[in-house]
């Protein structure tokens, strides 16, 4: 089980990484972009499991 629990939590460092790398090559008017009314922001998605405690 331990195992797993290692496996998983890497693989999950590992896709921060990943996220954070491509968020940081954004501007501030690409993060914050809505491409209509109706759907959120690059911004918004990021933020929301942590405003949502889901994290």
């Amino acid at each position: 089980m331990q195992g797993k629990f290692d496996y998983l939590s890497e693989s999950l460092k590992s896709v921060r990484k990943q996220l954070l790398d491509e968020v940081d090559a954004l501007s501030d008017k690409q993060l914050n972009q809505k491409l209509s009314e109706d759907k959120w922001s690059v911004s918004q998605v990021i933020r929301h499991p942590y405003g949502s405690n889901c994290i």
